[in-house]
Protein backbone atom coordinates (compact mmCIF):
# COMPACT_ATOMS: atom_id res chain seq x y z
CA UNK A 1 0.00 0.00 0.00
CA UNK A 2 3.00 2.30 -0.07
CA UNK A 3 2.94 2.88 -3.90
CA UNK A 4 1.75 6.30 -3.90
CA UNK A 5 -0.28 8.97 -1.83
CA UNK A 6 -3.59 7.40 -3.12
CA UNK A 7 -2.56 4.28 -2.42
CA UNK A 8 -1.47 5.04 1.28
CA UNK A 9 -4.30 7.22 1.79
CA UNK A 10 -6.93 4.62 0.88
CA UNK A 11 -4.62 2.01 3.34
CA UNK A 12 -5.33 4.24 6.32
CA UNK A 13 -9.09 4.92 6.24
CA UNK A 14 -9.54 0.83 5.69
CA UNK A 15 -7.89 0.46 8.44
CA UNK A 16 -9.87 3.09 10.51
CA UNK A 17 -13.03 1.86 8.98
CA UNK A 18 -12.23 -1.99 10.95
CA UNK A 19 -10.90 -0.31 13.79
CA UNK A 20 -12.25 3.12 14.64
CA UNK A 21 -10.93 3.04 18.15
CA UNK A 22 -8.03 4.04 16.56
CA UNK A 23 -8.57 7.65 16.22
CA UNK A 24 -5.26 8.47 14.37
CA UNK A 25 -6.02 6.26 11.38
CA UNK A 26 -8.36 8.53 10.53
CA UNK A 27 -6.33 11.60 11.10
CA UNK A 28 -4.16 10.03 9.24
CA UNK A 29 -6.20 9.46 6.34
CA UNK A 30 -7.46 13.06 6.57
CA UNK A 31 -3.72 14.17 6.12
CA UNK A 32 -2.49 12.75 3.78
CA UNK A 33 -5.50 13.97 1.38
CA UNK A 34 -4.31 17.06 2.22
CA UNK A 35 -0.48 15.82 1.10
CA UNK A 36 -2.05 14.72 -2.55
CA UNK A 37 -3.90 17.92 -3.13
CA UNK A 38 -0.68 19.74 -1.96
CA UNK A 39 1.46 17.86 -4.59
CA UNK A 40 -1.49 17.84 -7.65
CA UNK A 41 -1.82 21.76 -6.85
CA UNK A 42 1.93 21.53 -8.28
CA UNK A 43 0.61 20.49 -11.63
CA UNK A 44 -2.33 22.57 -11.61
CA UNK A 45 -3.33 25.78 -12.67
CA UNK A 46 -2.61 27.73 -9.39
CA UNK A 47 0.59 27.31 -9.03
CA UNK A 48 2.30 26.01 -12.65
CA UNK A 49 2.01 29.00 -14.41
CA UNK A 50 4.19 30.50 -11.48
CA UNK A 51 7.25 28.17 -11.14
CA UNK A 52 9.53 25.98 -12.96
CA UNK A 53 9.41 21.95 -13.31
CA UNK A 54 12.36 21.94 -11.19
CA UNK A 55 10.98 23.94 -8.55
CA UNK A 56 7.82 21.87 -8.49
CA UNK A 57 10.08 18.22 -8.90
CA UNK A 58 11.66 19.40 -5.32
CA UNK A 59 8.37 20.09 -3.96
CA UNK A 60 7.21 17.17 -4.88
CA UNK A 61 10.27 14.65 -3.84
CA UNK A 62 9.85 16.55 -0.26
CA UNK A 63 5.88 15.87 0.13
CA UNK A 64 5.91 12.61 -1.38
CA UNK A 65 9.03 11.36 1.18
CA UNK A 66 7.27 12.78 4.07
CA UNK A 67 4.08 10.99 3.32
CA UNK A 68 5.49 7.63 2.36
CA UNK A 69 8.22 7.66 5.63
CA UNK A 70 5.58 7.93 8.06
CA UNK A 71 3.24 5.17 6.41
CA UNK A 72 6.67 2.94 5.69
CA UNK A 73 6.60 3.67 9.77
CA UNK A 74 3.13 3.74 11.00
CA UNK A 75 1.33 0.80 9.17
CA UNK A 76 3.25 -1.49 10.45
CA UNK A 77 2.19 -0.58 13.87
CA UNK A 78 -1.57 -0.64 12.46
CA UNK A 79 -1.03 -4.31 11.06
CA UNK A 80 0.49 -5.59 14.17
CA UNK A 81 -2.67 -3.80 16.29
CA UNK A 82 -4.86 -5.52 14.50
CA UNK A 83 -3.10 -8.98 14.80
CA UNK A 84 -3.08 -8.83 18.40
CA UNK A 85 -6.63 -7.89 18.40
CA UNK A 86 -7.58 -10.68 15.80
CA UNK A 87 -5.31 -13.24 18.31
CA UNK A 88 -5.83 -11.73 21.96
CA UNK A 89 -2.36 -11.31 22.56
CA UNK A 90 -0.03 -8.76 22.55
CA UNK A 91 2.61 -8.48 18.94
CA UNK A 92 4.01 -5.47 19.99
CA UNK A 93 7.42 -6.72 20.91
CA UNK A 94 7.81 -7.38 17.45
CA UNK A 95 7.80 -3.64 16.73
CA UNK A 96 11.67 -3.37 16.89
CA UNK A 97 11.88 -6.05 13.94
CA UNK A 98 10.23 -3.04 11.77
CA UNK A 99 12.29 -0.14 12.97
CA UNK A 100 9.76 1.28 14.87
CA UNK A 101 11.37 3.39 18.24
CA UNK A 102 11.37 1.63 21.30
CA UNK A 103 9.24 4.75 22.53
CA UNK A 104 5.88 3.46 20.79
CA UNK A 105 5.63 -0.62 22.39
CA UNK A 106 4.86 0.85 25.78
CA UNK A 107 2.42 3.04 24.04
CA UNK A 108 0.71 0.35 22.32
CA UNK A 109 0.86 -2.61 25.21
CA UNK A 110 -1.24 0.40 27.28
CA UNK A 111 -3.46 1.27 24.45
CA UNK A 112 -4.49 -3.06 24.31
CA UNK A 113 -5.08 -2.61 28.01
CA UNK A 114 -6.74 0.45 28.33
CA UNK A 115 -8.15 1.97 24.95
CA UNK A 116 -6.97 5.13 25.12
CA UNK A 117 -7.13 6.80 21.81
CA UNK A 118 -6.28 10.22 22.92
CA UNK A 119 -2.82 8.88 24.63
CA UNK A 120 -1.76 6.87 21.46
CA UNK A 121 -3.59 9.44 18.87
CA UNK A 122 -0.66 11.68 20.63
CA UNK A 123 1.96 9.18 20.68
CA UNK A 124 2.01 8.10 17.60
CA UNK A 125 2.36 12.45 16.52
CA UNK A 126 5.35 12.74 18.37
CA UNK A 127 6.81 9.70 16.96
CA UNK A 128 6.02 10.19 13.71
CA UNK A 129 7.02 13.67 14.10
CA UNK A 130 10.26 12.81 15.24
CA UNK A 131 10.87 10.35 12.23
CA UNK A 132 10.64 12.37 9.87
CA UNK A 133 12.31 15.19 11.52
CA UNK A 134 15.96 13.02 11.44
CA UNK A 135 14.86 11.98 8.31
CA UNK A 136 13.46 14.67 5.97
CA UNK A 137 12.84 18.06 8.04
CA UNK A 138 16.88 18.46 8.74
CA UNK A 139 18.01 17.17 5.41
CA UNK A 140 20.61 20.30 4.10
CA UNK A 141 18.76 19.50 0.87
CA UNK A 142 15.29 19.81 1.26
CA UNK A 143 15.85 23.09 3.37
CA UNK A 144 17.77 24.48 0.89
CA UNK A 145 15.86 23.43 -2.38
CA UNK A 146 12.56 24.10 -0.53
CA UNK A 147 12.13 26.05 2.62
CA UNK A 148 14.55 28.87 1.09
CA UNK A 149 12.43 28.31 -2.67
CA UNK A 150 9.86 31.05 -4.19
CA UNK A 151 7.55 28.15 -3.96
CA UNK A 152 7.82 27.85 -0.41
CA UNK A 153 7.05 31.20 0.42
CA UNK A 154 4.82 31.81 -2.29
CA UNK A 155 2.67 28.58 -0.18
CA UNK A 156 2.90 30.52 3.28
CA UNK A 157 2.18 34.11 2.13
CA UNK A 158 -1.16 32.61 0.25
CA UNK A 159 -1.52 30.48 3.25
CA UNK A 160 -1.89 27.82 0.40
CA UNK A 161 -0.57 25.31 2.80
CA UNK A 162 -3.59 24.90 5.04
CA UNK A 163 -4.62 21.50 6.30
CA UNK A 164 -7.97 20.94 5.73
CA UNK A 165 -11.15 18.53 6.37
CA UNK A 166 -13.95 19.06 4.33
CA UNK A 167 -17.70 18.09 5.19
CA UNK A 168 -21.09 18.92 3.95
CA UNK A 169 -23.62 20.71 5.74
CA UNK A 170 -27.04 21.15 3.42
CA UNK A 171 -26.05 20.59 0.82
CA UNK A 172 -22.80 23.05 0.60
CA UNK A 173 -19.38 21.79 1.15
CA UNK A 174 -17.70 23.82 4.16
CA UNK A 175 -13.92 22.76 6.00
CA UNK A 176 -12.21 23.51 8.42
CA UNK A 177 -9.07 23.82 8.93
CA UNK A 178 -5.44 25.07 10.70
CA UNK A 179 -2.51 26.74 8.59
CA UNK A 180 0.66 24.89 9.04
CA UNK A 181 4.39 25.34 7.89
CA UNK A 182 6.42 21.76 6.52
CA UNK A 183 9.39 23.21 8.55
CA UNK A 184 8.20 24.43 11.65
CA UNK A 185 10.11 23.40 14.89
CA UNK A 186 9.54 19.87 16.11
CA UNK A 187 7.93 20.91 18.80
CA UNK A 188 5.35 23.28 17.20
CA UNK A 189 5.28 20.31 14.19
CA UNK A 190 3.62 18.19 17.49
CA UNK A 191 1.60 20.52 18.67
CA UNK A 192 -0.12 21.34 15.46
CA UNK A 193 -0.91 17.83 15.26
CA UNK A 194 -2.82 17.59 18.68
CA UNK A 195 -4.51 20.27 17.43
CA UNK A 196 -5.30 18.93 14.40
CA UNK A 197 -6.95 15.98 16.42
CA UNK A 198 -9.05 18.26 19.21
CA UNK A 199 -10.09 20.10 15.85
CA UNK A 200 -11.66 16.63 14.61
CA UNK A 201 -12.96 15.14 17.68
CA UNK A 202 -14.36 18.59 18.81
CA UNK A 203 -17.70 18.05 17.14
CA UNK A 204 -19.43 14.19 17.07
CA UNK A 205 -22.04 16.03 14.83
CA UNK A 206 -19.01 17.73 12.15
CA UNK A 207 -17.30 14.31 12.90
CA UNK A 208 -19.75 12.34 11.11
CA UNK A 209 -20.09 14.77 8.32
CA UNK A 210 -16.67 14.36 7.86
CA UNK A 211 -16.99 10.62 8.05
CA UNK A 212 -19.39 10.78 5.96
CA UNK A 213 -17.35 13.03 3.09
CA UNK A 214 -14.15 10.27 3.01
CA UNK A 215 -16.62 7.59 2.84
CA UNK A 216 -18.43 9.05 -0.07
CA UNK A 217 -15.06 10.66 -1.99
CA UNK A 218 -12.41 8.41 -2.16
CA UNK A 219 -9.17 10.32 -2.68
CA UNK A 220 -7.46 11.21 -6.12
CA UNK A 221 -5.49 14.14 -5.10
CA UNK A 222 -7.52 15.77 -7.50
CA UNK A 223 -9.23 19.09 -5.30
CA UNK A 224 -12.72 18.58 -7.14
CA UNK A 225 -12.88 15.95 -5.03
CA UNK A 226 -14.54 18.01 -2.24
CA UNK A 227 -15.13 21.54 -4.51
CA UNK A 228 -16.33 19.95 -8.29
CA UNK A 229 -17.56 23.78 -8.80
CA UNK A 230 -14.31 25.38 -8.55
CA UNK A 231 -12.17 22.61 -9.45
CA UNK A 232 -12.07 20.17 -12.12
CA UNK A 233 -9.24 17.12 -13.29
CA UNK A 234 -10.24 18.37 -16.69
CA UNK A 235 -8.06 20.87 -18.27
CA UNK A 236 -10.10 23.95 -19.50
CA UNK A 237 -12.50 23.74 -17.13
CA UNK A 238 -12.90 26.17 -14.06
CA UNK A 239 -9.60 25.81 -12.02
CA UNK A 240 -7.28 22.52 -13.14
CA UNK A 241 -6.59 20.05 -10.37
CA UNK A 242 -5.42 16.95 -11.73
CA UNK A 243 -5.51 13.43 -9.92
CA UNK A 244 -2.46 12.56 -8.63
CA UNK A 245 -1.68 9.60 -10.74
CA UNK A 246 -2.19 10.91 -13.99
CA UNK A 247 0.67 13.93 -13.16
CA UNK A 248 3.20 12.12 -10.69
CA UNK A 249 4.90 8.95 -11.17
CA UNK A 250 5.72 6.54 -8.37
CA UNK A 251 8.49 6.73 -6.38
CA UNK A 252 11.38 4.66 -4.98
CA UNK A 253 12.98 5.67 -1.64
CA UNK A 254 15.30 4.30 1.01
CA UNK A 255 14.14 3.67 4.41
CA UNK A 256 16.73 3.90 7.04
CA UNK A 257 16.45 3.18 10.95
CA UNK A 258 17.48 5.10 13.29
CA UNK A 259 16.44 5.60 16.65
CA UNK A 260 15.10 8.41 18.28
CA UNK A 261 13.75 7.89 21.28
CA UNK A 262 16.21 9.53 23.87
CA UNK A 263 13.97 9.07 27.26
CA UNK A 264 12.26 12.46 27.98
CA UNK A 265 9.15 13.34 26.14
CA UNK A 266 7.02 14.01 28.82
CA UNK A 267 5.95 17.65 27.57
CA UNK A 268 5.22 16.82 24.34
CA UNK A 269 1.83 14.72 26.20
CA UNK A 270 0.70 18.39 27.81
CA UNK A 271 -3.01 19.40 26.23
CA UNK A 272 -2.86 21.94 23.66
CA UNK A 273 -5.41 24.96 23.79
CA UNK A 274 -7.93 24.96 20.20
CA UNK A 275 -8.86 28.36 18.58
CA UNK A 276 -12.07 29.18 19.24
CA UNK A 277 -13.18 28.54 15.44
CA UNK A 278 -11.95 26.30 13.03
CA UNK A 279 -14.64 27.06 9.85
CA UNK A 280 -12.20 28.63 7.45
CA UNK A 281 -14.61 28.29 4.42
CA UNK A 282 -14.91 31.75 3.67
CA UNK A 283 -10.83 32.57 4.24
CA UNK A 284 -9.86 29.68 1.82
CA UNK A 285 -12.40 30.77 -0.96
CA UNK A 286 -10.96 34.25 -0.65
CA UNK A 287 -7.72 33.40 -0.77
CA UNK A 288 -7.94 30.62 -3.76
CA UNK A 289 -10.08 33.75 -5.76
CA UNK A 290 -6.77 35.87 -5.19
CA UNK A 291 -4.21 33.06 -6.41
CA UNK A 292 -6.53 31.92 -9.04
CA UNK A 293 -6.76 35.71 -10.55
CA UNK A 294 -3.06 36.13 -10.54
CA UNK A 295 -2.50 33.05 -12.32
CA UNK A 296 -5.01 34.10 -14.99
CA UNK A 297 -3.14 37.46 -15.50
CA UNK A 298 0.09 35.74 -15.83
CA UNK A 299 -1.15 33.54 -18.26
CA UNK A 300 -2.36 36.34 -20.40
CA UNK A 301 0.45 38.07 -19.77
CA UNK A 302 2.60 35.31 -21.54
CA UNK A 303 -0.03 34.82 -24.28
CA UNK A 304 0.42 38.62 -25.19
CA UNK A 305 4.29 38.01 -25.13
CA UNK A 306 4.23 34.94 -27.24
CA UNK A 307 1.40 37.21 -29.56
CA UNK A 308 3.87 39.74 -30.12
CA UNK A 309 7.38 37.81 -30.64
CA UNK A 310 5.20 35.86 -33.36
CA UNK A 311 4.02 39.21 -35.13
CA UNK A 312 7.78 40.54 -34.78
CA UNK A 313 8.72 37.63 -36.79
CA UNK A 314 6.11 37.95 -39.09
CA UNK A 315 7.13 42.04 -39.41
Amino acid sequence: MNLNNVTRTKAYFQFYCKHPEVHWALLAHLVSRNGGWNMTDLKGSLLETFFNEGERTDFFDFLEKANAFIFHDAYPQLLLYEKSKEDKRSYMHLLSQFGVSAFMEPVWKSFLKQQNSELLTTGLIINEQHYIELRLISNAYYRTRVYESRLFKYQEFFHLNHVIFPYEIEKRVKVIGLNVSHFAPLEQRIEFGKKLYGMLYASPYQLKSILRFAWNKPHTGSRSDYWPQVFSNDRGRSVYSPALQSVWNNKQHLYIDEEWYKGDVASYFQEVTLPEKFNITWQYAFTLGIVRAGAGLLSLKDKFKTQGHTNREKE
